[in-house]
């Protein structure tokens, strides 16, 4: 078995690009199936780039969501207590996680 404890987010833009207008809740079917996107993306290592450097680790990789293709940039990152955390977001956003 494997688990991920990492707190995450998703960035306005990727939930529109996934879902338009709709609100985001966890309990969204497209939310869960994002979550399991990047469950098997991590555990199987199928990504189309990565990047790293001190202070994070950035993953790209694109994934079906209920029929909606999408491209994804995931990032690892020190959190506000530097414990890791995790952003989704879409591929063109700029991440300004420097230490």
């Amino acid at each position: 078995m494997t688990e991920i404890y990492m707190p995450a987010s998703i960035t306005p833009k990727l939930w529109r690009a996934i879902a338009d207008n709709d609100r985001f809740h966890a309990q969204d079917p497209r939310a869960i199936s994002l979550c399991w996107a990047v469950f098997l993306m991590l555990t199987t290592r199928v990504y189309t780039r990565e990047h790293r450097n001190d202070w994070s680790r950035t993953i790209w990789f694109e994934v079906n969501i209920l029929d909606r293709k999408v491209d994804v940039k995931a990032m690892a990152h020190p959190g506000d207590d530097f414990e890791p955390a995790m952003t989704l977001m879409s591929p063109e956003e700029a991440c300004g996680f420097v230490r």
